[in-house]
C-alpha cells in the first residue's frame, strides 16, 4: 500500500521558517569569522575568502531570485524608506567605527589622540564614504526591485488578456 504524504501548508510555512532563520544563523557567523579573520586576527583575504564568497552569493542569490519571482524584496511604503535610511546611516556608522579603531589601533604613533584633526577627518571621510555607497547599493536594489515587479506586473496582464 502507497501512503501518500500530503504537506499541510502549515508544516510547510513552518520549515520555511526553520530553514530560514538557520540561513540568518549560517550567514551571521560567516560574518563573524570573516570579521575576526580579517580585522582581529590580520589575516590575508585568501584566508577568509570562502566565507566573504559565501556571504555575499548567498545574499545575491537571494536578492536576484526574489525579484525574479516577483517577490517585493524591499519594503518601498514610508516605514520602508524610513528603515532603510536608519539601516544605511547605522551600518555606515558601524563601519566608520570599525575602520577608525582598526585606523588608530595601527597608527596610534602618528596622532597626538583621538580627537587629532587628522583622525577626525579619516573618521568623516569613511562614514561619507560608506554612506554614499551603501547609498547607491540600496538604490540599485530598489531599481532592480521595481524593474521586477513591472516585469511580473506585464506578465500577468498578459496572462489576463490572453483569459
Amino acid at each position: 500500500m502507497k501512503i501518500n504524504k500530503i504537506k499541510d501548508e502549515r508544516v510547510l510555512q513552518l520549515n520555511n521558517k526553520i530553514q530560514s532563520e538557520a540561513y540568518l544563523v549560517v550567514l551571521f557567523f560567516a560574518v563573524a569569522s570573516v570579521f575576526i579573520k580579517s580585522y582581529i586576527m590580520d589575516m590575508s583575504f585568501s584566508q577568509y575568502a570562502v566565507e566573504f564568497g559565501i556571504i555575499i552569493l548567498s545574499t545575491v542569490y537571494i536578492a536576484v531570485r526574489s525579484m525574479s519571482v516577483g517577490h517585493n524584496f524591499i519594503d518601498t511604503s514610508k516605514d520602508g524608506k524610513v528603515l532603510t535610511v536608519s539601516a544605511v546611516l547605522a551600518l555606515s556608522f558601524a563601519v566608520s567605527i570599525v575602520n577608525g579603531v582598526r585606523n588608530y589601533s595601527l597608527y596610534s604613533h602618528k596622532y597626538t589622540g583621538i580627537f587629532d584633526g587628522h583622525f577626525i577627518a579619516v573618521l568623516i571621510f569613511t562614514f561619507v564614504s560608506s554612506v554614499i555607497f551603501t547609498s547607491v547599493v540600496f538604490a540599485l536594489l530598489y531599481w532592480f526591485n521595481w524593474k521586477g515587479q513591472q516585469r511580473i506586473e506585464k506578465r500577468l496582464n498578459e496572462e489576463n488578456e490572453q483569459d
